[in-house]
């Protein structure tokens, strides 16, 4: 077969023409980094192997679109991680973590117009590799309705606080008012707190 210009063109090198021109395409929309990751090269090339690069490149698509589903994703963790860094007792040690709890929920009381009869000190625990938890139990004494607002503005804090136990006890009908020992923790970096990560470690170590 002639092209008209004097040269004869075999049924083969039209196949490789042709082979050629779709290894090319392929070469500029991967930007030429699933050609090389192949191994293949325009005088290897076959239909099959063509047809798994085009297989790979619609992976390689797939796997793009997801690309800002996991940006998103990242974002919101890395938005929740800032959050709770927020909500982080200032006290750079336990013992004064300890006091600034005894005045968060004093705080939170009296905003509810109840009184703290006492508070007493809970014996801190690591929660993770990163933070420490600092609780404390109060005891008081409210109406239903108060007890409930308090729970909620403890919850909205802007310290990160977790209410691990509420026990009610004895109402008195008369003024409506019920005796009430909650225990609530605040957290610490766990840096803050290295006694707790050398009994950790050594807990670990005992394993």
């Amino acid at each position: 077969m002639s092209d008209g210009l004097g040269v004869t063109v075999t049924k083969r090198d039209k196949r490789a023409l042709i082979i050629l021109g779709v290894t090319l395409v392929l070469f500029v929309l991967l930007q030429g980094d699933l050609f090389f990751s192949t191994g293949l090269s325009s005088e290897s090339m076959n239909p099959e192997s063509i047809e798994v690069i085009e297989q790979k490149f619609r992976l390689t698509r797939a796997h793009a679109g997801r690309v800002p589903l996991v940006q998103a994703q990242a974002k919101s963790v890395q938005e929740n991680l800032e959050r709770i860094e927020k909500g982080l007792l200032a006290s750079q040690n336990i013992a004064l973590a300890q006091a600034e709890m005894r005045q968060i929920l004093e705080r939170l009381l009296q905003a509810e117009d109840i009184a703290m009869k006492n508070a007493k000190f809970v014996s801190a625990e690591s929660k993770s590799d990163h933070y420490a938890a600092v609780p404390i139990a109060v005891n008081f004494s409210c109406r239903i309705e108060q007890l409930v607002n308090w729970v909620a503005a403890v919850g909205n804090a802007s310290q990160l606080l977790s209410t691990s136990s509420i026990r009610i006890d004895s109402p008195n009908l008369d003024s409506k008012t019920v005796r009430v020992t909650a225990t609530v923790a605040g957290f610490l970096p766990a840096s803050r707190a290295p006694e707790l990560n050398r009994s950790r470690l050594r807990a670990r170590g005992s394993l």
